[in-house]
């Protein structure tokens, strides 16, 4: 959970706020601020929309959020970008600093897509939360690209 802790301090660090301040800006509760900073958690996809809205690093913290759920052994078929380039990938934040989802183009080879499809299932059986993040991001995407 590094990356969204991180990120989280940065936004933080960015606007001199205090675990205190973040909630008097996002009404995020201090305790949970602290367990994300301190690693415990990972903030649900209901309190992560509402930093998204509140803070204009939302998509920073988006991609961070999701860069902490790709499962271990995988990371190398995703890319995540928050940078204005976008390596040809619609841009879901058109307004706002850019945060794009990406896979590679070149497929794993066959035992390991059986092994990355098996650990998705497992990752959504076991994290109901996982599955509402991808069909949040796949309705996000559809209202933005029309």
């Amino acid at each position: 959970m590094p990356n969204f802790s991180d990120a989280l301090k940065s936004v933080m660090e960015a606007h001199g706020w205090t675990q205190t301040a973040m909630h008097d800006e996002t009404g995020v509760h201090q305790t949970q601020i602290s367990a994300y900073l301190d690693q415990k958690v990972l903030p649900t996809p209901s309190v992560l929309a509402r930093l998204m809205a509140t803070i204009p690093e939302g998509p920073q913290l988006l991609a961070a959020w999701l860069r902490d759920k790709i499962p271990e052994g995988f990371a190398e078929y995703v890319s995540i970008s928050t940078s204005p380039d976008h390596g040809g990938a619609p841009n879901l934040y058109a307004d706002e600093p850019g945060a794009t989802l990406r896979v590679t183009e070149e497929a794993p080879a066959s035992d390991s897509m059986r092994d990355l499809l098996e650990a998705t299932a497992i990752a959504c059986k076991r994290n109901p939360e996982f599955v509402t993040a991808l069909e949040s991001i796949i309705a996000l995407a559809r209202a933005r690209l029309g």
